[in-house]
């Protein structure tokens, strides 16, 4: 089984930004369609590290995990991904919470 490790702050920075690659760096549309997205793909099991980072905004979990989600599917999604996030769990709870109303 192949188990891909994403250090969100190490491999991506530790100041997420909006939605859209339009809106400027670091947005979840770049960050979904560059790293997890192929992760995901490419491996049996992802391992995503997202301590250490500023904060998550809203439209940044949307894009990324809410499309996402309608995407690949929320039961893949869910049996794929292994989130770590244990210093902001609101952010946490609110990309549980997109996945699931995205779910496809």
């Amino acid at each position: 089984m192949s188990v891909k490790t994403i250090n969100f702050v190490n491999d991506f920075t530790d100041c997420p930004g909006g939605r859209l690659v339009i809106h400027g760096e670091y947005s979840g549309e770049l960050f979904r369609d560059k790293y997890l997205k192929p992760a995901l793909e490419g491996s049996d099991r992802v391992v995503l590290e997202m301590d250490g980072a500023i904060g998550f905004p809203s439209s940044f979990i949307d894009e990324v995990f809410g499309i996402l989600s309608e995407q690949v599917g929320y039961d893949t999604l869910k049996s794929k991904l292994d989130i770590k996030l244990t210093d902001d769990p609101m952010a946490l709870k609110e990309i549980e919470e997109c996945m699931l109303a995205h779910k496809a």
